[in-house]
């Protein structure tokens, strides 16, 4: 891969050799020192080649008008937007294809004026519940900060749902009893020594705190590998944003 500055323009071209082939390709540099970077993750760079591979061919609608793609939601419309999302929760866990969702909750939003796109509309939310997630999740003592919207996904997910374990483990206590109930006849009749049963409440404690220890180390790394994840998308999605207003202001 290597790098060709072109001075007449604000890009960057570079030289990508894809299965044999070498094709010369156009980005901000911004892009390029990701693409060049040796500790970027291959998955992203394959993702960023693709999409600068791809002709960024435009709607009709955004053709005439560039700034139609753009939308700032008014307080109203973000309302509006999450009680139509929470309205449907349980249809949106039912399924894995939220395509259909979507549009239907734009149609709603159309009735107020408000005019986007389904993904404008499934980012715009998942933006909402990523402030107040960092908001509920922020350390003890810290600052307190305003959100809006925090009401209403509290009473959707709770005040913490990001330490709320899936799968929880009871333990119950096992009263031993000592088998004097037993009548002093049988023991006559039968000549057995009673078994003295050993007590398996503390077993049962140190378990459930082994089980606890491991529940809290796995959601720990799950919540830091969300976290990078999502750090690292929205890295991605902001460059590719740029990429495609930059080409439709042309």
């Amino acid at each position: 891969m290597d790098q060709c500055t072109n001075k007449e323009a604000t890009k960057v071209l570079l030289n990508i050799n894809i299965k044999g082939v070498n094709k010369e390709i156009a980005c901000s540099k911004n892009v390029a020192d990701i693409l060049l970077c040796p500790a970027t993750d291959p998955a992203i760079k394959e993702t960023l080649i693709q999409n600068l591979l791809q002709p960024t061919t435009l709607p009709a609608k955004m053709e005439d008008d560039p700034q139609s793609s753009l939308h700032f939601w008014k307080e109203n419309e973000e309302d509006h937007l999450i009680e139509l999302r929470h309205q449907r929760m349980d249809d949106f866990n039912k399924t894995r294809n939220h395509a259909s969702l979507w549009n239907d909750i734009v149609k709603e939003l159309e009735r107020i004026g408000c005019k986007v796109t389904s993904q404008q509309a499934s980012n715009k939310y998942a933006s909402l519940k990523k402030k107040w997630k960092e908001i509920i999740d922020l350390p003890t003592g810290s600052e307190a900060r305003y959100f809006r919207h925090k009401a209403a996904f509290d009473n959707q997910f709770g005040m913490k749902a990001s330490t709320r374990p899936k799968y929880t483990v009871d333990t119950e206590e096992t009263n031993i009893g000592n088998d004097k109930q037993q009548s002093e006849n049988d023991n006559e009749q039968t000549g057995a020594k009673k078994k003295k049963c050993k007590p398996t409440k503390r077993k049962s404690q140190e378990l459930f705190d082994f089980l606890t220890h491991k529940h809290d180390d796995f959601k720990e790394d799950m919540k830091n590998m969300h976290s990078d994840k999502m750090r690292r998308m929205d890295r991605l999605l902001d460059l590719y944003e740029r990429e495609v207003d930059a080409s439709s202001t042309k």
